[in-house]
């Protein structure tokens, strides 16, 4: 993962999500693989998704 996707993943981690969505699983998943293995490189949809999910919660990322 690029620093600006870990930078991504980390603040969408701080966002509010319903309870049981797929957004949070996802978002969770992420922060986990990107903590422990950090060289992972993320798949076209992934980072497409990062994106998506980026501009759906830009209201609570600081």
């Amino acid at each position: 993962m690029t620093p600006e996707q870990i930078e991504k993943i980390n603040k969408l981690a701080g966002c509010t999500f319903k309870p049981g969505s797929w957004d949070k699983r996802f978002v969770r998943s992420l922060k986990e693989s990107s903590e422990q293995t950090p060289n992972k490189e993320l798949s076209v949809k992934q980072i497409e998704w990062v994106d998506k999910l980026t501009y759906k919660y830009r209201r609570q990322i600081p």
